[in-house]
């Protein structure tokens, strides 16, 4: 061991903390087929651990396996119907077409910066998009009602 490298001793240190110590059992013996008089017996060389290790191969371990990734998936498909959910409601939930967290200034100051780089000037293109609020419709609506009482009391003149 002295005239192996320092990593050697390292590596058998994690096959052993890995795998077991070794468990050294006698082979079959090695016949020359030239030689019948020529023989030698031969070593089988295994681990502890190694049985462990082979339960991951087992149809008991497959399955159980296969229980826990069935499981992933159908929470992952009511995750993913959760999502749908919150974008549906996202996409209908009526917004204020304006930040309200920006000062005149900063407004101000955006404009200008929308104009150097030839942006729409004002901070609308700023703003999120979404559904129009039915009091802004309310608005528009009631300022051409204003105009058309206005038109019809001018007529009545």
């Amino acid at each position: 061991d002295d005239a192996l490298p320092g990593t050697y001793t390292v590596y058998r240190q994690r096959i052993k903390d890995s795998c077991g110590a070794t468990v050294q059992l006698a082979g079959p013996r090695f016949q020359n087929p030239h030689q019948e008089h020529d023989a030698t017996p031969l070593m089988t060389t295994s681990f502890e651990k190694v049985e462990v290790l082979k339960y991951v191969h087992s149809l008991p371990f497959r399955f159980f396996l296969w229980l826990i990734i069935m499981m992933w998936y159908i929470n992952l498909l009511g995750e993913f119907e959760e999502l749908v959910q919150l974008w549906d409601f996202l996409s209908s939930f009526p917004v204020v077409n304006e930040w309200p967290f920006l000062t005149q200034k900063m407004k101000k100051h955006l404009r200008k910066f929308g104009s150097k780089f030839s942006f729409r000037s004002s901070v609308s293109s700023l703003r999120p998009s979404g559904v129009v609020l039915e009091a802004e419709e309310e608005k528009k609506d009631a300022l051409q009602g204003h105009e058309q009482v206005a038109e019809a009391e001018e007529e009545k003149k």
